[in-house]
């Protein structure tokens, strides 16, 4: 049976990938053009928004084709083309409206998918039309595409961009064998690009200008095989013919020449009547693959096409199939200087070349101006981060962390001398080294696979890193149901312990912890030891009473924090300042109190005074405070110490010290992390839930809305900048980790600091948004998965550096 040939774009997205998987490409020394850039420009994350990354449970995206922006940068629209939907967010991700669907209805599309935006909202085209909606997706008309009687040597053209005046820009749609010479015609080495306009009821098409297309198409026809049977044509994954870019706002295509020596790039922009709006010619930093680079790419992709064969074509040596690509892969020496292009605005065009490593993607903004100098930006973006669109402050695109999970992003655009360079040069010289991971561990809770851990569940290493020590527990009616589970290292559920079994009339658990030889449990009344091998009870110690979260030490004393003070209901309720850390010794008949350390626990969680004028006594009323800095603590039982976590001191500053029970102070370590803006639009929210849970009190108090909103502002702290320090976790590994507001390439960042080491550099570590850590032994760090929808799992995952090694 006959076949027509296959089109696999995998086939260079295959390459693509295994390019970035190699070792960085030689670069040579000349940069021509873009000699006198200085610093490049960098970013910083400010708006991202996706169901899996706690956002909008209606942000369930798909596989996300772009995200643009439309009218003043107050919408985002964003294309899932597989689905034919587009839908329409603020930048914080709140759902304004969604259009599309399959069909050849008004409103739906069919085939091919893909949006123009203007100032006044946006076309989507498809494969028979475009479709106008305003910047808030009303539905304002289609277009029919022009007849498809007009063509280029008997094939159809495809309409590019639809212009203010109603004509069209429109590229030819060849097919690639044809293209390529492979059905016995000559090889087409050129294509045109065509304005169509209707003139007098008549439509004419006037080439405006030419596109070199040598170099696009790759055909493999392995022995035994033929186009028609088991041939392969796909897009050259190095391939130096023209790129492309239609601007239906000004009315001109921009048409990027990469065949040039040296890797030289050109840039022409062709308005719809033909004439050349401006000429720019620029070396980027060259880049060449090495021989074995250029080996692994063939080995890979003949490996990929062995693997694509028809059922009943006949087998194929993979010697043969490398052949096969040796022969039909075009790879230029350097690589074309330019690898993408992007028109984002009348101003700039940009384009990234195939330059960058592991940790950034280049990319060069390039004026669109006549002149002899032009104007041109080196941006550094995330290698995760997928560009889609940009304006003056931001950069749009797609973002996918570890775990799969795609999401919208906008990150501000930050000039040379920008907050993000300012902290580099204040830390250069420190390096700090930036780890990432990689699942290797998945354990399903023992109840089924649509059980899952609870929402209240906790996990410890212990056993020297052989047993995972699972608290799991789940609000059931008004009470928690819990239970101890313990699994080996690699999974393997060991023992499940009923919650009567542990606690030993002591009460529900509130902490756990695990060392060597078994797991602790906290209760109200006392802390109970078990063994790992059957669970029998090793230990047991009773708390003092009246004092708060405690923890046994082994010279039979206690650590716990000191009361707060009373409530008072006829004073302001100013939240208290300071809280005492204690030790607590049993001597002469009593317990005796020492203080510690004193932590700073302003801007913690307090209540206010909702009283009306008639009322005798005032009625406490919670308030939330959702950008806290106070201080947070450990306690280590074996230690017998307390580690603080400082977060509230100058902008980007996290001081982490640790104090032994007698008054000594252990370690006591500095660092600097990025600053996070707070965002005005994020503080009014704090604000306005406050006011919300205020807002039965205060009403019931005869207190009026002015009244309220006055208490609530402030009661609510509201800093300039994130706290610097979300959450704090000490591990198994003797190591602090912490927690800060930096996303990077949509993984949360993390830093790890060794305990009793006050000059170790920490570690930067970047972990799934969904993983919630819990504890770390050796190359693994282990914690809850919290993806939506999908019940929560365990997951160890595997560290490995990524720079600065």
């Amino acid at each position: 049976m006959n076949r027509r040939p296959r089109f696999l774009p995998s086939v260079a997205v295959a390459a693509f990938g295994l390019l970035a998987a190699c070792d960085a490409p030689s670069h040579a020394g000349s940069n021509g053009g873009l000699a006198d850039l200085g610093d490049p420009w960098t970013t910083e994350p400010d708006f991202q928004f996706g169901e899996r990354i706690g956002g909008n449970p209606e942000a369930n995206f798909a596989i996300v084709g772009a995200a643009r922006v439309l009218g003043t940068g107050d919408r985002i629209l964003v294309t899932e083309p597989q689905i034919f939907r587009a839908t329409i967010w603020t930048p914080h991700g709140s759902l304004v409206g969604r259009i599309g669907g399959a069909g050849q209805a008004p409103g739906e599309f069919s085939g091919e998918f893909s949006v123009q935006v203007h100032p006044d909202g946006f076309y989507v085209r498809d494969s028979q039309r475009f479709t106008s909606y305003s910047n808030e997706g009303t539905l304002v008309g289609t277009i029919p595409f022009p007849p498809r009687s007009l063509g280029f040597r008997g094939f159809g053209l495809r309409p590019e961009a639809l212009l203010d005046d109603g004509s069209v820009l429109a590229s030819a749609r060849v097919p690639p064998a044809v293209m390529i010479g492979a059905l016995g015609d000559d090889p087409i080495h050129a294509l045109p690009v065509f304005r169509l306009l209707e003139d007098g009821g008549q439509w004419r098409m006037d080439e405006i200008a030419t596109q070199d297309v040598r170099n696009l198409n790759l055909s493999i026809i392995p022995a035994g095989r033929s186009m028609y049977h088991g041939g392969i044509s796909s897009t050259q994954p190095l391939g130096d013919f023209d790129l492309l870019w239609f601007d239906g706002v000004v009315g001109s295509v921009v048409v990027v020449t990469r065949n040039l020596d040296g890797g030289e790039v050109e840039f022409v922009e062709v308005t719809a009547n033909g004439d050349t709006a401006w000429r720019r010619r620029l070396a980027p930093p060259t880049v060449s693959l090495d021989s074995d680079q250029i080996n692994r790419l063939i080995d890979n992709m003949a490996r990929q096409l062995a693997a694509s064969g028809p059922a009943d074509a006949p087998p194929q040596e993979l010697d043969a199939m490398r052949v096969a690509v040796q022969e039909a892969l075009h790879i230029p020496t350097p690589l074309p200087g330019a690898r993408r292009v992007l028109g984002n605005s009348p101003e700039e065009i940009w384009f990234r070349g195939f330059e960058g490593g592991d940790t950034s993607r280049v990319w060069y903004a390039v004026s669109r101006r006549d002149s002899d100098k032009p104007s041109v930006r080196r941006v550094l973006l995330p290698p995760d981060f997928r560009l889609t669109d940009v304006t003056d402050t931001h950069v749009w695109g797609v973002s996918e962390d570890d775990l799969g999970t795609q999401y919208i992003a906008g990150r501000r655009l930050i000039a040379p001398s920008g907050p993000v360079d300012e902290h580099l040069r204040a830390t250069a010289g420190q390096q700090t080294p930036v780890w990432t991971s990689t699942p290797v561990h998945r354990i399903g809770h023992p109840g089924g696979i649509d059980a899952g851990f609870g929402s209240l569940s906790r996990l410890r290493v212990g056993g020297n890193g052989t047993r995972l020590v699972v608290w799991d527990a789940e609000i059931v009616g008004a009470t928690p149901e819990w239970k101890i589970l313990i699994y080996s290292a690699v999974g393997s559920l060991l023992l499940a312990f009923p919650s009567d079994d542990v606690r030993n009339g002591f009460g529900a658990p509130t902490g756990l912890r695990a060392d060597a030889d078994g797991f602790w449990t906290r209760h109200g009344g006392g802390s109970l030891k078990h063994s790992y091998d059957d669970g029998s009870l090793v230990d047991s110690v009773g708390h003092p009473p009246e004092t708060a979260r405690m923890t046994p030490l082994d010279d039979g004393g206690f650590l716990a924090w000191g009361d707060l003070p009373e409530w008072d209901w006829f004073g302001p309720n100013t939240p208290p300042q300071q809280l005492a850390v204690l030790r607590v010794a049993y001597a002469d008949g009593h317990f005796d109190r020492d203080t510690l350390v004193v932590l700073d626990i302003r801007h913690r969680k307090w209540f206010v005074n909702m009283r009306g004028d008639s009322s005798q006594f005032g009625t406490q009323a919670s308030i939330f405070q959702p950008f806290s800095d106070h201080d947070l603590t450990w306690f280590d039982s074996e230690a017998g110490s307390v580690g603080v976590v400082r977060r509230n001191g100058a902008a980007g500053a996290v001081r982490v010290f640790e104090v032994a029970s007698s008054k000594d102070t252990v370690w006591d370590r500095r660092f600097f992390v990025p600053t996070v803006r707070l965002a005005s639009e994020k503080a009014e929210a704090a604000i306005e839930r406050n006011l919300s849970a205020v807002a039965s009190v205060g009403t019931r108090e005869g207190l009026s809305s002015t009244e309220m909103r006055s208490i609530v502002e402030d009661a609510t702290y509201i800093p300039s900048h994130l706290p610097t320090v979300l959450a704090l976790v000490v591990t198994a590994s003797e190591e602090v980790w912490v927690k800060t507001p930096e996303v990077a390439n949509g993984l949360s960042v993390w830093y790890s600091i060794p305990r009793g080491d006050d000059d170790a550099q920490p570690r930067r570590v970047l972990l799934p948004s969904a993983f919630r850590l819990q504890d770390a032994f050796g190359e693994h760090v282990w914690g809850i998965s919290e993806e939506p929808s999908v019940p929560r799992r365990i997951v160890g995952l595997r560290l490995s550096a990524i720079s600065g090694q």
